[in-house]
């Protein structure tokens, strides 16, 4: 039993050298996949948030919750219009910047 006592002290010694050695190499990250599921994460969280304000929140919404951010709002009853681009002959075009080309 001496030899297999022996083989069995090199076999778990071997084991305890190669478990070291894989433990103290560092671990490579792939970075690109990391940056890309990260960008792609971003994207899908900001475009559920625009859609999200743009569905559920209201011109009432803002306008009553001014007065709570602007301590100069304080008493006011403020409204809020939307105001939506006019379209031209060659695509949306705000009409502020239509009217500000005339006047030059």
């Amino acid at each position: 039993m001496t030899g297999l006592d022996s083989s069995l002290t090199k076999l778990g010694a071997a084991l305890e050298r190669a478990a070291a050695s894989d433990l103290d190499r560092p671990r490579a990250r792939p970075r690109r996949a990391v940056l890309l599921a990260a960008a792609v994460a971003g994207i899908v969280v900001l475009t559920g948030a625009g859609f999200a304000a743009v569905r559920l929140i209201s011109g009432g919404d803002v306008a009553a919750s001014l007065p709570a951010g602007t301590l100069s709002l304080a008493g006011t009853e403020p409204t809020c219009t939307v105001v939506r681009p006019k379209r031209s002959a060659i695509g949306w075009e705000p009409s502020s910047r239509r009217s500000t080309l005339r006047s030059m």
